[in-house]
Parts: C-alpha cells; structure tokens; sequence
C-alpha cells in the first residue's frame, strides 16, 4: 500500500519554476564593442531566441551573432516573465526565433509585441519531437539555417558551411554514443512525458509517462506504482526543467534508481551545447540502468 506520506507530497509537488529567465541586454554590453569580421553591414548581427536550443544552434551556424535568450535551460520555456530589458533588446534585434510552442506564452507575446518594427524578421519554428534526438537536431539545425540564408541572404555561404559542420558532428556524435546505449536497449522506464521521445530513441522502453504532480490523482499513481513493479521497471526518468519531486518519490517508492535529464542546454556550464548536454544525458542514463543490470 502507498503511503499517505508519499501521496499528499507528490500531490502538492510544483513542477514548474516561475523564476525569469533574462540573459541581460546583448550579453552586458558587447553588442557596442565587439568587432565581427565574417559579418557585414547588411547581414543580421543581433537575435533574440526563445530558448537555448535555438541559441546553441544559431551560435554555431553565425559565430558571430549578438545573441539574446529569453528561457535559459535551466528554467521551463512555458513560464518566466517579460523583463524591460529583454523587450529593449528585442525592439533593436534583427532577427527573432522563437519555437512555436512559445507564441502562446503571454510574456513572449508581450515581447514580440513591444518589438515590432519595420526591419525586425520572425520566425516561428515549428519542428516536431524533442530536440534532444539527433534526428530532430538535424531537422531544427536545418530549419534556422534556411530562415537565415532567407532573410538575410548575404551570410548563406557562411550558414550553409557551418551547417555541414554540425551535421557532420552530430552523426560522429550518434555513432559514439550507440556503444554505450546498446546495453540499455529494451530496459523498461516510466518517465515524465517530456523526456519519452528522447528515451525511445536512445532505445528504451517506455511503459508509461507522467506530466506533473499536479496532474495525477491518488488512483493514477498508483497505478504507476503498480505498472512500476508489475513490469519491472529498472528506473524513474524525470525532467529537469518539469521539477524532479514526482519521479524521485516514484524511485523511492519501487526502491530503483532515479534519472534526471535536461531537454535544454546550460550557458556557462558543462552542459552548455547540444553535443555536451547529449553525452551527459546518456552518461546518466548509463549510470543508473548499469547498477541495476549488473544486479538483476
């Protein structure tokens, strides 16, 4: 039986951070003193992007771009509030993309709207799946690379080599990491449903998945408690950016071990591009399914 203690935690859980997420206006100042040689007067130097997915795609296609990020990793994209400095900084940009998840977000609306003027480009990006998946990198990779040469059609050349480069890194990348998923293929999760796309990719079975604390009724987790020891579940896979207090008390609970992942990379840390947050979410995923396979 599910304990009382567990049940009324898990359910007054908050899954959501509403902290800002403002990186400053063109990152303290550089956007008046820096001198860009690949960029001329008539491509875009300044961007203002949705998350940091975007920011560490279009970092590598234009090294040389201003770039100003409204949802940092560490924080939910769904939440965060408009900061004064974030619409300056936006009303002086080139260029704006954003996710299309995003243009329901009252404080991006809010943004785009004190930002409108006649030179600024928008661009919504719609690609399906989690960003996390080399396959769907490619895809989001391709898809700014495009809106760049579209808009601004001066940097083409620069943008279409660069993005050969990242493609390229991202298989050399695929290829390594398939070595050390291989003794995870097939294992059985539960997992927040924000990170089911990832996991079926790097081969996981998925038998079941979870929003928030908030979602689920006392029945439901039980029932998720129930599937976890009927099919054996080897570990909890929780999303860093939805809270991490569901899935730690589910892991508690069936007595296995409990994985974070992030969907968003982190400026200023080890886990600050696609390629490094990539390989730490595999390493963790190794380190927790390893204690349990070496200890069926």
């Amino acid at each position: 039986m599910v304990r009382r203690a567990l049940l009324k935690g898990l359910l007054s859980a908050c899954a959501y951070s509403s902290v800002g997420a403002s990186m400053g206006i063109w990152s303290q100042g550089v956007f008046a003193q820096k001198s860009y040689s690949n960029v001329t007067n008539e491509t875009a130097t300044r961007f203002v992007v949705g998350t940091s997915l975007i920011a560490d795609i279009l970092s590598d296609l234009l090294p040389e771009a201003k770039i100003l990020t409204l949802s940092q990793g560490s924080s939910c994209p769904m939440h965060g509030d408009m900061k004064s400095q974030d619409a300056f900084a936006a009303s002086e940009a080139d260029m704006i993309l954003i996710h299309d998840f995003q243009t329901n977000i009252p404080a991006i609306h809010g943004i785009l709207t004190a930002a409108s003027h006649p030179g600024l480009r928008l661009e919504i990006l719609k690609v399906g799946g989690n960003w996390m998946t080399p396959p769907v990198q490619k895809a989001a990779s391709q898809m700014i690379a495009q809106s760049l040469a579209k808009a601004f059609p001066a940097i083409t050349a620069i943008v279409n080599a660069n993005l050969a480069q990242r493609l390229t890194k991202i298989d050399a990348l695929t290829l390594e990491l398939e070595t050390q998923l291989s003794p995870m293929r097939g294992c059985p999760v539960i997992a927040s449903e924000r990170q089911a796309d990832f996991l079926v990719w790097a081969g996981f079975k998925v038998e079941a998945t979870y929003m928030t604390a908030q979602d689920l009724s006392p029945m439901a987790l039980i029932q998720l408690i129930r599937l976890g020891r009927d099919k054996g579940i080897v570990a909890i896979i929780d999303n860093q950016q939805s809270g991490a207090n569901l899935g730690g008390a589910l892991a508690s609970e069936l007595k296995i071990p409990h994985v974070t992942l992030s969907n968003f990379p982190v400026p200023n840390t080890h886990e600050s591009t696609f390629y490094s947050l990539l390989q730490a979410n595999v390493v963790r995923l190794s380190a927790a399914t390893s204690k349990v396979l070496s200890h069926p």
